[in-house]
């Protein structure tokens, strides 16, 4: 099964490019129309994070390949089974040290950083807390198909292996529709794509 990244309005070079710049992008859900925002997790700042809980439902994921999750024992979240709404989640997690509550941007970007280090191990992380992982299998078939793309495309721009997804929110407080999404992108000079695929294996660039 493929996922179809449709581009307009910009080259898919220039979404990577922003990406390998660690800046977030923007990525439409054409069957549902929800809009995410996809941000590199490997180097994420307090300002970044706090950009992506200003703007989002303030529900911070990371997807990240099931197998480091496995690494770092992040088992699945219960009733997380494909078909869920919840499906591809873990457990919660907070960083072990450098974070008070775990719920400031400050630490929610120490804890994103500890689990996109390679050298991290299951002790740097303690359960629950206030970041979600989301587990990427390799089929791409037991997580959301936003999951699998945002992780594929941080890859690509060799932004690391692990990203930042939130659901973006409008000016009301409901989540934001296309249009919605495409004024923020404009206003924000962020770049964005739209996409469709039930559960991605691979990535079908069209122009």
């Amino acid at each position: 099964m493929t996922t179809a990244l449709h581009h307009p309005p910009q080259p898919l070079t220039r979404l990577r490019a922003h990406l390998f710049r660690a800046g977030p992008v923007i990525l439409i859900d054409d069957r549902n129309g929800l809009a995410f925002l996809i941000q590199p997790a490997m180097d994420v700042t307090v300002s970044q994070i706090a950009f992506l809980v200003r703007h989002s439902t303030g529900f911070l994921c990371v997807a990240m390949p099931a197998r480091d999750c496995d690494r770092l024992r992040l088992p699945p979240m219960p009733g997380s089974e494909p078909g869920t709404l919840v499906r591809g989640m873990a457990v919660a997690v907070d960083a072990t040290d450098g974070i008070t509550t775990g719920i400031s941007a400050a630490d929610r970007a120490r804890t994103v950083r500890v689990l996109a280090d390679p050298a991290s191990d299951y002790h740097d992380l303690r359960r629950p807390g206030h970041v979600i992982p989301l587990r990427v299998d390799e089929a791409g078939e037991e997580c959301p198909a936003y999951a699998s793309l945002a992780l594929s495309l941080v890859r690509e721009a060799g932004a690391g292996n692990a990203a930042v997804v939130a659901c973006l929110v409008g000016a009301s407080g409901e989540l934001a529709d296309p249009a919605e999404a495409a004024a923020m992108a404009g206003e924000c000079g962020l770049e964005q794509a739209t996409f469709s695929s039930p559960a991605p294996r691979t990535l079908d660039v069209q122009p």
